[in-house]
């Protein structure tokens, strides 16, 4: 567990990924953006960034002002995200 930026993060298991998207995320909004985040291994910031011309029916382009190492990339959507963005 990381207390004051010390130690390792703990990694969600299936069910705690599972009852975060059942219980604990309630709007479409928020399941799509942590689903981004999950799917893409992005940052929030870079997710909260995204416009919807950033994204495209198979993949979604990360722009280079938005992004940590000032690169843009390109992310394949994956089934499970597009059934995300089809809820949203």
């Amino acid at each position: 567990m990381k207390i004051n930026r010390q130690g390792q993060a703990k990694v969600l298991t299936e069910q705690e990924l599972h009852d975060l998207f059942t219980v604990g995320l309630l709007t479409p909004r928020d399941r799509l953006l942590f689903g981004i985040c999950l799917y893409t291994g992005c940052r929030i910031g870079e997710a909260c960034s995204l416009a919807w011309a950033d994204v495209t029916s198979d993949a979604m382009t990360f722009r280079i002002e938005k992004t940590k190492t000032k690169s843009s990339r390109t992310v394949a959507i994956s089934p499970a995200l597009q059934a995300l963005f089809d809820q949203y």
